[in-house]
């Protein structure tokens, strides 16, 4: 399996908020921080470092119970960083997005909170695996907006749900096999609030020898798009 991550503060942002892990217990985690004076990135932070302690203290009572173990490490990390949000004033109401796969042979067991997003490219076809939590995805699922409307819509970057903001939270998660010719991709929204899904899914394809040619591409497309937001992507494939 061979896996690449990249990251880029991009054109407007002070900081890099976003924050990934690329291989450790075979976890693939990226995590969009929000909040200010550098909270954000606090939060981003914690969540990674939190689920990889939950799942390196916890691996030996959750034995194949994977799904279970990923969502708990979740909620415990939502438990770290929603009380030091409280404990903190400079760290009021931050939180983080979190989208994470866990590779146990030739399964991926994925959770998801906010609206980064998990995509798996099969037979061509790159579907997004994950539902965006977020006030635009619902007005779009009511019928509201369209889905042309979302990467300007005014109200974009409000997330009905995240990691941190709130003592109770809900984690989707689920799992799927992966084969040979699949490729997993995790992003941040400064990705694909500016790189159309058909798009991406080209550059996959045209690249396939070469997935860390593909993150490049990614990246210099964005900014080229604006860059407005930090960018994040992981992409894994040969399993």
């Amino acid at each position: 399996m061979l896996a690449y991550a990249k990251s880029d503060i991009g054109l407007s942002r002070k900081t890099n908020e976003d924050n990934f892990e690329c291989g450790a217990f075979n976890l693939y985690i990226v995590a969009d921080g929000m909040g200010g004076h550098l909270a954000g990135e606090v939060a981003s932070s914690l969540v990674i470092k939190e689920i990889k302690n939950y799942i390196n203290s916890h691996i030996h009572t959750y034995v194949e119970d994977y799904g279970e173990l990923l969502k708990l490490s979740i909620l415990y990390a939502n438990d770290i960083i929603y009380n030091k949000s409280l404990a903190d004033p400079l760290y009021k109401g931050m939180g983080t997005t979190v989208s994470a796969v866990w590779f146990i042979d030739n399964k991926i067991f994925w959770a998801h909170v906010g609206d980064s997003r998990i995509y798996l490219l099969k037979d061509g076809n790159l579907g997004q695996i994950t539902k965006d939590h977020s006030l635009v995805n619902d007005l779009l699922e009511k019928g509201e907006i369209e889905k042309e409307s979302i990467p300007t819509h005014p109200l974009r970057n409000m997330l009905t749900r995240a990691v941190g903001v709130n003592e109770d939270l809900e984690v989707d998660t689920g799992y799927m096999k992966v084969n040979q010719g699949n490729y997993v991709l995790l992003t941040t929204d400064g990705l694909t609030n500016l790189i159309s899904d058909d798009e991406l899914k080209d550059i996959i394809l045209t690249n396939q020898c070469n997935l860390s040619k593909s993150l490049d591409i990614f990246i210099e497309k964005a900014i080229a798009a604006g860059g407005e937001d930090n960018i994040t992507a992981i992409l894994i494939g040969d399993f």
